[in-house]
């Protein structure tokens, strides 16, 4: 298992999101409010660690996505050996382009 596999099983395991909080009293809930996450108390910076917490699965996700489409550009990107012929080449330009397109996407939140 990548470090990828065990981040995205470790997101799955957790509640699921979307998670909110409420920056006066510093908990962070479900999105329905039907579960409580995390009841923080850091001094100062609690309302500013409640938001880290209540958008960590939503930002995780994210991250994840655009790291996948990384793994698929590093790959589509290694050279072709051109005894594959033309049609080896063509393969590799559709997938270095799906590649590109699910960066794309991912970059851009889809």
């Amino acid at each position: 298992m990548s470090r990828l596999d065990d981040i995205e099983a470790r997101l799955k395991a957790a509640t699921p999101g979307p998670w909110t909080d409420d920056a006066e009293e510093c908990v962070v809930f479900t999105a329905g409010g039907a579960e409580e996450i995390a009841d923080i108390y850091s001094g100062e910076r609690s309302a500013e660690n409640a938001a880290l917490i209540a958008n960590a699965p939503t930002d995780i996700e994210w991250l994840l996505k655009v790291a996948r489409a990384a793994e698929r550009m590093s790959e589509a990107s290694k050279p072709v050996q051109m005894s594959e012929g033309t049609d080896g080449l063509m393969t590799h330009h559709n997938e270095y382009r799906d590649a590109l397109a699910a960066m794309r996407a991912a970059l851009d939140g889809k």
